[in-house]
């Protein structure tokens, strides 16, 4: 993809090459931040609630226009070792040990949209 290849010719700068793994991680620990706003929506106040529509809206259109997230491309172009499919299912299996599909994950970043879009009426 366009994203991959402008990521890694840039990042292939040998000035570059230490910081990767820490840009690497930076991308990992927003990722992390954005799934936490996914799954916070019902313990948002409902003043916040429109950052998780935002969030979810975003995701899902990504998983339509992209066919995956773009934190996963780019956070696998700035790695040694990147992983494939879905970052949740990735996190989940690597943390917790539990085989999840990435179909799986798509279909709950609907059902989690779905239900955020029932709490903000």
């Amino acid at each position: 993809s366009g994203l991959l290849h402008i990521t890694c010719r840039f990042f292939d700068n040998p000035i570059m090459e230490m910081s990767k793994k820490t840009l690497a991680d930076i991308v990992f620990w927003f990722h992390m931040v954005w799934i936490g706003v996914l799954l916070s929506v019902i313990f948002l106040p409902p003043h916040l609630q429109f950052l998780h529509t935002i969030a979810a809206s975003a995701t899902i259109a990504s998983q339509v226009l992209w066919g995956g997230c773009p934190l996963v491309t780019l956070e696998n172009a700035l790695r040694d070792d990147p992983y494939t499919g879905s970052f949740t299912a990735y996190l989940l299996h690597k943390t917790f040990g539990i085989e999840v599909e990435s179909w799986a994950v798509a279909t709950s970043l609907v059902g989690i949209f779905l239900v955020s879009v029932f709490m903000a009426l």
